[in-house]
């Protein structure tokens, strides 16, 4: 082969080792595939357990959770609370394309995205959200969180589609500082996070665990009375031993 040849083929590969080392750092940036189980807590009572998988596949992600009350509690409780939402994923941020939301035998919910509006089957009242820009679904909101704080973002803000009301409110969060948390599954270094949004209800604060790529090992929310309603991380498996893939 010629010299130039040679020279041709060189460059070509410097520019493929270069292009990769480029895109190794934006792989490692993604939430990867996980299963959690949390234990739900009001002062010492043990209310609920809350399961959630997320898994990362070719053609996007699927996000499953349920919230099951136990106990007295679920003598009060409406149902169940199950949630599914699928999509596909852009720079590491998921673009929501189906998500239902179940409660009992009440609720259930099923939004459908599209460019400029969201249908939604099994409402009594409303068929149709409009939708003026990009838009999470309540499933979604951590996974995006956490990828923020992956890529070393300290606040941001988005608008989420809250399944339980069918509406969509302005969430925003912002890193306050570090702690160590005690859980069920050991004690964690963590980023104290505090999210808020314009519904207003609720203050919510995650205590998110780097080593497990941010994912929240406590989370407080708490309403307008004061009350308070914790989330301790109990299990935690990386990825899925069931996932197909």
């Amino acid at each position: 082969p010629s010299a130039r040849n040679t020279r041709s083929a060189a460059t070509r590969w410097v520019l493929l080792i270069l292009a990769l080392a480029v895109m190794t750092p934006a792989l490692a940036e993604d939430v990867p595939s996980y299963q959690a189980e949390y234990e739900l807590r009001h002062g010492d009572t043990l209310a609920g357990i809350f399961r959630e998988s997320y898994r990362v596949r070719p053609e996007g992600y699927r996000l499953e959770s349920t919230l099951g009350a136990v106990g007295l509690a679920a003598l009060f409780s409406k149902g169940d609370i199950h949630q599914i939402s699928e999509g596909t994923l852009r720079d590491g941020s998921p673009q929501p394309g189906y998500y239902r939301f179940v409660q009992g035998m009440e609720k259930d919910y099923l939004f459908t995205f599209a460019g400029d509006h969201i249908s939604l089957r099994g409402h009594p009242d409303r068929k149709r959200l409009p939708r003026s820009g990009p838009i999470l679904d309540e499933p979604t909101l951590m996974i995006e969180m956490r990828g923020r704080l992956l890529r070393g973002e300290t606040s941001g803000e988005t608008s989420v589609l809250y399944g339980a009301k069918a509406r969509v409110y302005d969430y925003r969060f912002a890193v306050s500082g570090r702690e160590k948390v005690m859980t069920p599954q050991g004690e964690w270094d963590t980023l104290l996070v505090e999210r808020t949004s314009s519904r207003g209800k609720y203050r919510y604060r995650f205590w998110c665990a780097e080593e497990l790529a941010y994912l929240p090992v406590r989370i407080e929310r708490t309403d307008r009375d004061g009350r308070t309603a914790v989330l301790l991380l109990s299990a935690y498996q990386a990825p899925p031993s069931d996932d197909p893939e």
